[in-house]
């Protein structure tokens, strides 16, 4: 999997032409989403960017796709910003700059679960009452709903049925689709939280990978 750019439908859904709005991932539970904490491929980023409200976009290696053969470290993601011309102020690069090597193109299942399960206890700590959104990539999103998923599932691994409003097991989740979550005590996964979830859980708009 490459570190692609958003397809021409995916500037469409972050530009508010089909069937999203801007308000549908402008808050939740009454409260802006106003810190994001992103994978950073530019999929992910670009898809951050459309959030209205957001001011504070925490990058994540955690947060990145299984097994991406490529992508961005701290001095290429500033590079690249600057070169598209996006806000550099908006971006907190501390945690990408921990992490200097792209190291996810051979992992295991488990070495995907460990950076996945360390990503989410970082947000844990900087999500406690604050209402924020996570934006990441399709295998990773299902890892953290602790969901089987590929390239890891087994033929006899089953998940079990999505909540009402998520949509349908294969394909799941949709691109651009906002989803409703929490930290629960004693789950190291997210759950869902059709009511009082304070975590807005989105995959990456449509991308050029989406067209292979």
């Amino acid at each position: 999997m490459s570190d692609c750019e958003l397809s021409e439908r995916g500037i469409r859904q972050t530009t508010f032409k089909l069937t999203q709005k801007a308000r549908d991932i402008a808050s939740i539970g009454g409260k802006r989403i106003e810190t994001l904490f992103c994978s950073p491929l530019k999929r992910a980023v670009r898809t951050a960017l459309a959030f209205p409200h957001a001011t504070k976009i925490i990058l994540i290696p955690g947060l990145a796709e299984v097994r991406t053969s490529t992508g961005m470290n701290y001095m290429q993601m500033v590079e690249w910003l600057t070169k598209e011309s996006i806000d550099i102020s908006k971006f907190d690069f501390t945690i990408l700059q921990e992490q200097q090597q792209w190291e996810a193109s051979k992992e295991t299942k488990q070495i995907a679960e460990q950076r996945i399960y360390k990503a989410l206890q970082i947000i844990k700590k900087m999500s406690k009452t604050n209402a924020i959104g996570i934006v990441s990539h399709k295998n990773t999103i299902n890892m953290c709903l602790g969901r089987h998923t590929y390239p890891f599932k087994k033929r006899k691994e089953i998940n079990p049925p999505l909540p009402h409003g998520w949509g349908s097991r294969q394909g799941f989740p949709a691109n651009f689709k906002p989803l409703r979550v929490c930290f629960r005590k004693g789950n190291k996964h997210l759950v869902p939280a059709l009511t009082n979830g304070n975590i807005m859980l989105i995959r990456h708009a449509h991308s050029q990978n989406n067209e292979k």
